[in-house]
């Protein structure tokens, strides 16, 4: 994470979240199995279903930053020899191939804070190829719990949210929160996700150590970030658009954010 709090203060495999191909005569044929074990089936041939629900937040979508858990047996629920076959922890982000398809899939219908068990067949896992101890033409049943998740930063609905503009600064109100609004010196717990204009992440504060807490002091923020603030509650979710005047203007901040960038935050106050 580059430090931007430091500063400041705060200072596509296009199928991955879209199914994918008809489902193979082998996920057919095993239907009736799954479906009685509480699998939920996809059209890519996934076989899915949610074993816990402490879910947070929206659901796992093309472009995000997954951190979770993962462990990978044989159908039966042996274990193969691998890697894998302890629970390991990956941090991806969706419809970069950094993981088997069909494990992309799954994580496309979990939300933080979700436990989830996967059927992958052979053409969503490795297919043909051998991989370690599995065997070519295998199907594979994941176990995955999602324990942090980043989304990318998405342009709202025309219409959907209120729209609120503080001085060249434009906020989408997606949850209102409570109480008066925040003025100077108030102390916050913020939670933040801020992305540049192609959609890349540069910075978080959504990791083991939580949410950011911090003054709002107009001679100690980014000016965007600032005016941002001073029209939310606790307990509000906003996206804010900071143009680049309003945030680090002609110079940018090498070599995460480039000279005269408009930023794109996710912000939430509790």
């Amino acid at each position: 994470m580059i430090r931007i709090l430091s500063i400041f203060l705060i200072s596509l495999l296009l199928g991955a979240c879209n199914g994918g191909t008809s489902s193979t005569k082998q996920a057919q044929s095993e239907a009736v199995d799954f479906a009685a074990l509480g699998f939920n089936p996809d059209s890519s041939g996934l076989w899915w279903r949610i074993s816990e629900s402490l879910s947070q937040g929206d659901s796992i979508r093309l472009g995000d930053s997954v951190r979770f858990l993962m462990k990978v047996n044989l159908v039966d629920g042996s274990p193969v020899s691998t890697p894998q076959s302890e629970k390991i922890m990956q941090s991806i982000k969706i419809g970069k191939g950094q993981v088997v398809k069909g494990v992309e899939l799954g994580l496309c219908k979990m939300k933080q804070g979700e436990k989830a068990e996967l059927i992958l067949p052979p053409h969503l896992a490795y297919g043909s190829a051998a991989f370690g101890a599995i065997q070519p033409n295998s199907t594979l049943r994941y176990t995955i719990e999602v324990k942090s998740h980043i989304p990318s930063w998405n342009q709202p609905e025309v219409g959907r949210y209120p729209e609120i503009q503080s001085a060249g600064v434009t906020l989408y109100l997606l949850k209102e929160g409570i109480g008066p609004t925040l003025t100077d010196g108030d102390s916050v717990k913020l939670s933040f996700a801020g992305f540049l204009e192609n959609g890349q992440l540069f910075d978080r504060s959504l990791n083991e150590a939580g949410p950011v807490i911090f003054p709002i002091k107009k001679d100690r923020l980014m000016p965007g970030l600032y005016q941002a603030l001073k029209k939310m509650k606790r307990g509000s979710t906003v996206k804010a658009i900071i143009p680049p005047h309003l945030g680090f203007g002609k110079a940018g901040l090498p070599p995460k954010i480039p000279a005269n960038s408009t930023l794109y935050f996710d912000l939430t106050v509790e």
